[in-house]
């Protein structure tokens, strides 16, 4: 991957049920961290995997693993959340606001949900007016995946997820994506997928 210039974005998982349409228990990203905008534009993502996640239960018994397909899943948001973001951050800068300000209304929203001792609801944000905008957001259909799992992921860490946009051409775009547990790669590669408009996904705002 290229550096990107990341600003801090993070909150936790009320918020980013509010970015991406999937839910428990296939909610592969917890929190969110950071975002880099540009031409490549990236996002940072984490989740804590416990031994009460359902999945050990039964992958497998006596030596619980994490499922390559839940990683390349957790990626997959991850890159979805690039897109996401991307198209938040447009709505603010129509208005003639920066990055900085879209992070400091996703910490006083985080504030909100997390009940933060002394918070002040100070009105609507301007970020609960762009969540609409997520309501017409393209979906993207997966149509490559490339990845190397490079050692086995257990319970009682931290997944750390990084996407970013590489290619767009058309309808067609590809990721390069990792995940890293304690600053090591687990997996590292390439994601390619279509995008398609008009295909609205419930919950998605």
């Amino acid at each position: 991957m290229s550096q990107p210039v990341f600003t801090p974005l993070a909150c936790g998982s009320a918020i980013v049920q509010r970015l991406l349409p999937q839910r428990p228990p296939f909610l592969m990203v917890d929190r969110l961290v950071a975002f880099a905008p540009g031409d490549r534009p990236c996002a940072r993502a984490s989740r804590y995997l416990t031994a009460n996640d359902p999945v050990f239960g039964g992958h497998f018994p006596g030596l619980p693993l994490l499922p390559g397909a839940l990683l390349l899943e957790g990626v997959g948001q991850t890159a979805s959340l690039v897109f996401t973001l991307a198209a938040i951050l447009d709505a603010y800068e129509e208005r003639d606001l920066d990055l900085a300000r879209l992070a400091d209304d996703f910490k006083l929203l985080d504030d909100a949900y997390s009940l933060k001792p002394g918070f002040r609801d100070p009105g609507k944000p301007l970020l609960v007016d762009a969540f609409s905008r997520l309501e017409s957001m393209p979906v993207g259909v997966a149509g490559g995946v490339r990845l190397k799992f490079l050692r086995a992921v257990t319970p009682g860490c931290r997944l750390d997820y990084e996407a970013q946009l590489t290619h767009r051409l058309g309808e067609q775009v590809r990721f390069a994506v990792q995940a890293s547990v304690d600053g090591e790669l687990v997996v590292e590669g390439s994601l390619a997928a279509a995008i398609v408009e008009g295909l609205p996904l419930p919950g998605r705002a």
